[in-house]
C-alpha cells in the first residue's frame, strides 16, 4: 500500500511507501530500464519516461513524483503504477 497526495502545483502526484525504504538507484539500472526510458540517473534520483508518456522521478528514499501523466489516469492507476515501480525495485 502507498500514500498518494496531489502536490501543491496540482499538476503532479507524490507517492510515498508505507514502510521506509532505500533504493541504491545506480545498482538498479536494469530494473529502471524495465520501467521506462531513463532520462537522468544519479545516486539520489532517477527520472524516467514511461510507455504512456508519463514522466516520473524515483528518489533513493522511496518517494515517487509523477509528472506529465495522461489525463485519463485516475488515482487508482497512479497507485498501481507506483506499486509496479516498488515491486520492480525490490
Amino acid at each position: 500500500m502507498v500514500k498518494l497526495s496531489l502536490c501543491d502545483s496540482e499538476s503532479a502526484y507524490q507517492v510515498l511507501p508505507d514502510n521506509p525504504c532505500e533504493f541504491p538507484l545506480l545498482k538498479k539500472r536494469n530494473a529502471l530500464d524495465s520501467l521506462g526510458a531513463v532520462i537522468a540517473l544519479t545516486p539520489y534520483v532517477a527520472v524516467l519516461r514511461g510507455a504512456s508518456g508519463e514522466e516520473f522521478s524515483i528518489y533513493s528514499n522511496g518517494k515517487i513524483l509523477f509528472r506529465k501523466i495522461p489525463s485519463s489516469w485516475t488515482e487508482s492507476e497512479i497507485r498501481l503504477a507506483a506499486e509496479r515501480i516498488y515491486s520492480a525495485l525490490a
